[in-house]
């Protein structure tokens, strides 16, 4: 394993000085989002597509720029990053008018910061969002950060919760111009928190994962993460040698030949409470250094691919990255634009298919997604969607035939599309009955995303249903003992709702209950609860938490929902219990319930 700073100049920084943040004037919610402006330009490298109304300097630039970030990012990972073969897209827009059309969120708000640019990692796909204009400013440590994080998946290893949170925040702070790179820049923000308090016992430190409080409740993880980025620059920056960088990658090798996190740590790093007491005098010095690296070269000329991008495929992109974030509200005219200018291109039908499909309307969007595929510009995206909708209510051997081949064509076109290994697994099962092919598939989609509690969750639906109910059930306990020890409400209610349905009520019931205790006000964990309730058969608790759902939800829910719950309230309250026998393979099987399997 290889790990270190290549050809570095230390130099001093005093950590008093605050950097700018830009942040742009508040405005008014959007009501609708007009067609796109300006002259769009492609700009393709081997590992990006950039998407501009920018100048083609500007949208050459971006390209080169998040180039030469992936090359210092990639070597500074312990291992090498595997390509799935998809570039990632990356949004660099001109001014604030296109970047509100991208991101309605943060103008819902006047009080909302907005954003220099943002990163977005979904299942079925991660983009990156950017001003052109301020690419690589000041603002610009979240999208490295999390695109470290993005690029670290890649290596398939399982970072240690503190190490992936350091690096990524340590990374982050990387400032490319011209002539050099400065890396481990000091932040300011996490000094001060750290400075303000002892530091964490490195034992505690060494063992937080992503179910612990200390990554996910907000009074405890901020000093989490602040000292995690801070225990990373003593390591790598400290003391001026090769020592910490030494240790780090020591400490990781002994976690990759199964020792326990301290037993690791001290093993690497020497005595912990030594270490501790040096942290705690690092972080107290006013001149901290940081890093000066060499400029990775460009790409060479023939491997960027420019070209004019017509507006409406530009205006079909814009309305999908919009609409996979699960967002109609004002997407209309892109879509319209999209339907006039690009009528036959796969990303438009893409667009309109999801459009149609997050509004229920799923004979229309099956109908979208098969011109799409009939492109040959169809792309993952479009293969899973048809698969899922075509599944919406016909589980025939036909469909299912037919929804196995689109979800082989999206594993081909990306390897690493988790959510279509997972569905297919899935698919195999309900297709040929219980199969080595269909673990595999879902054992592939767990290596791709091992954060995820539903693809575990799935692995044992499909060994309960394949008759191996004792391996089916250590893995709920395990899957159930991680999200109930986590202060993530959404986690635990995910387990609660998707568990309940796929025939293990009894052992995920605890985290229906932990779903409620964090979180009591909202109405999500209550229906859950009370749907997992009616299956186990405490009819009298399932109404009591649907009727408190009711209440709570408000107009989150529309009218189909809500009377979809009255009618399971009433149904309860007479006896009759709306989850039993056929209904319940019913209701698993209904999108409006389970989502599509869209991210799962």
């Amino acid at each position: 394993m290889s790990w270190k700073l290549r050809s570095p100049r230390v130099i001093g920084f005093v950590v008093s000085v605050v950097a700018g943040s830009w942040l742009a004037a508040s405005c008014p919610p959007v009501a609708r989002a007009a067609p796109l402006t300006g002259k769009w330009v492609e700009v393709r490298t081997p590992h990006f597509v950039v998407l501009s109304n920018a100048s083609k300097r500007h949208a050459r630039e971006t390209a080169e720029h998040f180039e030469q970030i992936r090359t210092i990012f990639a070597q500074a990972l312990p291992a090498s990053v595997e390509d799935s073969g998809q570039p990632l897209r990356v949004f660099a827009v001109s001014g604030e008018r296109t970047l509100r059309q991208l991101l309605p969120q943060y103008w819902e708000s006047r009080d909302r910061a907005k954003p220099a640019g943002t990163f977005r990692s979904l299942p079925t796909s991660s983009q990156i969002v950017v001003r052109a204009d301020l690419v690589g400013g000041e603002d610009y440590g979240t999208v490295y950060h999390e695109y470290f994080h993005f690029l670290a998946s890649g290596t398939r290893l399982e970072l240690p919760a503190w190490v992936d949170e350091g690096l990524a925040t340590y990374w982050g702070s990387t400032r490319l111009t011209p002539k050099k790179a400065d890396v481990g820049r000091p932040d300011v923000p996490r000094l001060d928190i750290l400075r303000a308090g002892p530091l964490l016992p490195l034992e505690t430190m060494m063992t937080v994962d992503r179910s612990s409080p200390h990554y996910s409740r907000i009074d405890k993880k901020q000093k989490f993460y602040a000292q995690s980025w801070a225990l990373i620059h003593f390591l790598l920056l400290g003391d001026g040698s090769a020592q910490g960088t030494e240790q780090l990658a020591a400490y990781l090798r002994l976690l990759g030949e199964g020792k326990e996190g301290v037993e690791a740590a001290t093993q690497a790093f020497g005595d912990l409470q030594q270490l501790r007491s040096k942290l705690q005098a690092y972080i107290r010095k006013l001149l901290f250094p940081y890093v000066e690296l060499p400029v990775p070269a460009p790409p060479r000329d023939e491997q960027i691919v420019m070209r004019e991008l017509p507006r409406g495929e530009a205006s079909a992109l814009a309305a999908l990255y919009v609409l996979e974030g699960r967002r109609t509200h004002g997407v209309e005219d892109l879509v319209a634009v999209a339907t006039e200018r690009a009528p036959n291109l796969a990303a438009t039908h893409t667009a309109v298919g999801l459009l149609h499909t997050w509004r229920r309307e799923y004979s229309e969007a099956l109908a979208a997604f098969e011109l799409a595929v009939g492109q040959a510009d169809s792309s993952p995206l479009t293969h899973y969607a048809l698969a899922a909708v075509r599944l919406h209510g016909d589980q025939t051997p036909e469909s299912l035939g037919i929804a196995e081949q689109h979800l082989a064509r999206a594993i081909a076109l990306d390897q690493d599309f988790a959510p279509a290994r997972a569905r297919l697994a899935d698919v195999l099962r309900r297709k040929d009955g219980c199969s080595e092919q269909a673990l595999a598939h879902l054992r592939a989609a767990q290596a791709i995303q091992p954060r995820s509690l539903l693809y575990r969750l799935k692995e044992a639906e499909i060994r309960h249903q394949c008759g191996e109910a004792e391996v089916a059930i250590r893995v709920v306990e395990k899957v159930v003992a991680e999200a109930s020890a986590s202060a993530s409400s959404a986690e635990n209610n995910n387990v609660c709702w998707y568990g309940s349905f796929w025939g293990l009520v009894d052992e995920v019931l605890p985290a229906c209950d932990r779903a409620v205790e964090l979180t009591p006000e909202r109405f999500g964990p209550l229906d859950s609860r009370g749907v997992a309730r009616a299956i186990s058969g405490d009819l009298d608790g399932a109404v009591a938490d649907l009727r408190a759902a009711l209440e709570l939800a408000g107009d989150d829910w529309n009218d189909e929902a809500k009377a979809l719950r009255a009618s399971w309230v009433r149904g309860l309250g007479n006896g009759v219990n709306p989850f039993a026998g056929d209904r319940l393979k019913e209701l698993r099987d209904d999108p409006d319930l389970q989502d599509l399997g869209w991210g799962h």
